[in-house]
């Protein structure tokens, strides 16, 4: 379970946001934007999506509260109440207080357990390896910390990745008093607390939202001890782009000791760098601190920041032979003849010739009809008939949990490694530009790098085989990666006919390749 990937599907505020985001597309035509509502609530619009869709928790309940004002606005001014449009209650403040008190309760039981276990075994370790250093004079270095050996630490670090990224968002729990902090401490009212979210700095201190691959990065958050005395604490900062844990696109994960002084302190992470291949988009940062003598005494949260840049691979653009169709069945080819046009030897064949290559094998794709596409492993057979090993193409499963973060995060793994990935989306979600709309849900485009605007986060790259203004016609055209992923996610609810037959939602072609 994480803040991005909420576990039981049942639950009650979940379901609340699912049915939200069905006014808001449906009967109010996505008025108010999600641009809009991010403007009033204060936080992006990337993080409004992610609410919208159920993907993450959010870390507190008065920006949706804001977000729930603005639609139920923008409802009563068409003279809508909700009550017809979703659950009982839909628009009503106190259901959602309800709804969201109750998720944070589950998260933090959920995951009460799991921080035990992780804290008391790091605290038995620390006694193994003695007491050597003083716990508030951390080494440098992450591999040895306030007197843990290098196995206690790495035991410690590795056990922590596993325990969900919910400690970071779900323990703190909604309302105010003394008692609504992170955690759950002995003596109430007394303990580790985090009252806002962490934040990223050059080194000087001050918050910087914004960072060029290869610049100085500090992470850092505030942490109240009201416990009235010192304490010897475990602290973890994490930063990672898309799904945590998912270490090529994890660029910072540190575990040191460190005594906190009653009252306020900023605990900073030892000064590092934004690595040189970082990929350009928004990262989430988390960061969480425990006693280390009262494991139950715990505090987290998350936060962001981008890395801006662009970071596009070397693979030709190419058109698809004729006009874009509904079956998208000519989309693929030129797809594959993208692939091997970005091969410094070896053939590389026309969109057209791949096209007729497949037509005349046909070994995946029983009926080639005006609705249906290209299968996958069709796409995937042309690689190899041109001279691409096998060992050097995989799959991207549209059935793997998590869809479509993880499918998402898998294809940056791959550009960042230098492979182009070859993606099939809906045609409908992609962007419509001057021609509006496209007529096509089935469509096979080619993701060739990453970027970041500063008006619209993180973009995926792609070259898109439909030369149309607006669809494609250009190497590296930007996609907002909602859009992305929406064109993902609606994959499966497309018409039998014109699902990609084996699921796939991505074919991996490993040339490392660079711009």
């Amino acid at each position: 379970m994480s803040e991005r990937e909420p576990a039981g599907g049942g639950a009650e505020f979940f379901s609340l946001m699912l049915a939200l985001r069905d006014l808001k597309s449906g009967p109010l035509s996505d008025h108010p934007s999600d641009r809009a509502l991010a403007e009033a609530a204060g936080v992006s619009p990337t993080t409004i999506g992610d609410w919208l869709r159920g993907r993450r928790f959010p870390q507190a309940i008065d920006p949706v509260l804001v977000m729930v004002g603005r639609v139920r606005e923008a409802a009563e001014a068409r003279g809508i109440t909700g009550s017809g449009e979703g659950p009982a209650g839909l628009l009503d403040d106190g259901r959602w207080r309800e709804a969201y008190q109750a998720e944070a309760r589950r998260r933090a039981g959920d995951i009460s357990v799991a921080v035990n276990r992780v804290m008391a075994r790091s605290a038995l370790a620390s006694e193994e390896a003695g007491a050597g250093q003083a716990p508030d004079e951390p080494s440098p270095a992450p591999t040895s910390a306030a007197g843990f050996s290098r196995r206690a630490a790495i035991l410690a670090g590795a056990t922590l990745l596993v325990v969900s990224a919910g400690i970071i968002s779900a323990v703190k729990l909604a309302g105010g008093g003394p008692d609504s902090g992170s955690g759950t401490h002995r003596s109430p009212g007394t303990g580790l607390s985090m009252q806002k979210p962490p934040w990223t700095t050059t080194g000087s201190g001050r918050a910087e939202q914004a960072f060029t691959p290869g610049s100085p990065i500090q992470y850092a958050f505030d942490v109240y001890n009201s416990t009235g005395a010192a304490v010897s604490a475990n602290i973890r900062f994490d930063a990672y782009w898309g799904t945590r844990d998912d270490k090529p696109v994890n660029i910072f994960d540190t575990l040191f000791a460190k005594i906190i002084p009653p009252g306020r302190t900023t605990v900073y992470s030892p000064l590092t760098a934004v690595p040189g291949d970082a990929l350009p988009g928004a990262y989430s940062e988390q960061a969480d601190i425990a006693d280390r003598n009262d494991p139950a005494d715990r505090a987290g949260q998350y936060g962001s920041f981008d890395v801006t840049g662009r970071k596009l691979l070397s693979v030709p653009y190419l058109t698809q032979p004729g006009a874009a169709r509904a079956g998208g069945e000519t989309d693929g080819p030129a797809c594959v003849a993208m692939i091997l046009g970005s091969r410094a030897d070896g053939q590389r064949p026309t969109a057209r010739e791949v096209q007729d290559f497949i037509t005349s094998r046909g070994q995946n794709q029983t009926t080639v009809t005006a609705v249906s596409p290209v299968a996958g492993r069709d796409l995937e057979d042309a690689l190899a008939h041109y001279g691409i090993p096998e060992a050097a193409i995989s799959q991207i499963s549209l059935n793997e949990n998590g869809l479509p973060q993880a499918q998402v995060t898998k294809i940056a793994i791959a550009v960042k490694q230098g492979s182009p990935v070859i993606t099939f989306t809906d045609g409908k979600d992609l962007p419509g530009g001057p021609a509006g709309s496209r007529s096509y849900t089935s469509h096979w485009l080619v993701v060739v790098g990453f970027g970041y605007d500063r008006s619209d986060g993180t973009e995926i790259l792609v070259n898109d085989p439909d030369a149309t203004p607006g669809h494609g016609g250009i190497k590296g055209q930007p996609i907002g990666i909602r859009t992305f992923e929406q064109a993902l996610t609606d994959d499966p609810s497309m018409p039998a006919t014109q699902q990609e037959p084996n699921d796939i939602a991505g074919i991996v072609v490993a040339l490392s390749l660079n711009g």
